[in-house]
């Protein structure tokens, strides 16, 4: 992780511990080879720390919001995950997708978890169902402090 300023922390090496929870289907990328599958190497996460606590900000979380998370916990042992913000991408996948991260965060639990577009109304409603009120749907523009 590299700290962009004091108390902000990029992430962009995010490893798959879990390839059950990514998310590459149907996307590709061009490489001086040809087309090929995107595995989505490129993808970043950004952590706030504040208090003892820290918030966790994806966006599609292709490589897997768990594998994202797991790597971000690693670095703050210690600290109480207070936010958890972004798309989880499973809005076409089957239900035991859900049942990948809803079982990880279980154990895992922020204290507010925002839901993004990617991760599909039908599945926020299942977060909304299993988490209850720390669950709410983000959206462009939304504002929520920390």
């Amino acid at each position: 992780q590299i700290e962009l300023v004091p108390g902000l922390f990029l992430f962009p090496d995010l490893p798959v511990i879990n390839p059950e929870d990514t998310h590459f289907e149907r996307f590709f990328t061009q490489t001086p080879e040809g087309v090929i599958p995107d595995i989505f190497n490129d993808e970043l996460a950004i952590v706030l720390i504040a208090e003892n606590t820290y918030s966790v900000l994806s966006a599609c979380s292709h490589r897997g919001i768990t594998n994202i998370l797991r790597t971000i916990g690693n670095c703050f042992h210690g600290y109480t995950f207070k936010l958890l913000t972004g798309g989880f991408h499973i809005h076409n996948a089957q239900d035991g997708k859900f049942g990948i991260i809803a079982d990880y965060l279980k154990n895992n639990l922020p204290e507010q978890i925002g839901i993004c577009h990617c991760t599909g109304i039908d599945k926020y409603a299942l977060f909304r169902q299993t988490f209850g009120v720390r669950v709410f749907y983000n959206y462009t523009g939304n504002t929520f402090y920390l």
